[in-house]
């Protein structure tokens, strides 16, 4: 059985992106649910959840725990919702999670607006980790969890993408560069 896990915020509307993925994953397959790891800002997300049949909430984990959830995860997924209102709040964001999601080795899914820096980027280095609409999500979704071999090679872009990226170097490099530039 393949585990699906988010972690993270479960604010700015993310709930409602999470539900309408687990609506498309048991589509697919009735006997798979996405972990959801997090802290409820509200008794009514808490409640969506409980009642969500593809969802089975856990709630906030330590970090120890956290580290530990993605180690025995396959699938890693980050949401963002689609409506007008939280769009422009959450444009130019990039959550910290997506780089440490993509260096875990693990298969990392983003299922989130075309407009946002964090699709963009996502759409430049994974493109069949993406997804920006419900169409898309089904495709792209039934492959990954149903085609083993194209979820290795997702995971492997993930992490290529990481050290290119996100090492601790190659951030060092860049900002010293940036620094140069202005100086």
């Amino acid at each position: 059985k393949i585990k699906l896990s988010y972690l993270g915020n479960l604010g700015l509307g993310r709930h409602e992106t999470l539900i309408k993925l687990a609506s498309v994953i048991q589509e697919i397959s009735s006997s798979l649910v996405i972990d959801v790891y997090g802290k409820c800002p509200t008794k009514e997300i808490e409640e969506a959840f409980i009642e969500c049949n593809g969802i089975n909430y856990k709630g906030f984990v330590s970090y120890d725990d956290v580290k530990a959830v993605i180690s025995q995860s396959d699938i890693l997924f980050h949401v963002e919702n689609f409506s007008d209102f939280y769009i422009k709040y959450i444009k130019y964001g990039f959550s910290t999670k997506i780089a440490d999601s993509l260096m875990s080795g693990k298969c990392f899914f983003l299922y989130a607006p075309e407009s946002l820096a964090c699709t963009r980027y996502m759409m430049k280095y994974n493109p069949d980790c993406v997804a920006t609409n419900r169409e898309e999500l089904v495709k792209r979704i039934k492959l990954i969890i149903e085609d083993s071999e194209f979820r290795i090679k997702c995971s492997q872009k993930c992490v290529e993408t990481a050290k290119k990226n996100h090492s601790a170097d190659i951030v060092d490099d860049k900002f010293f560069n940036i620094i140069n530039s202005v100086i």
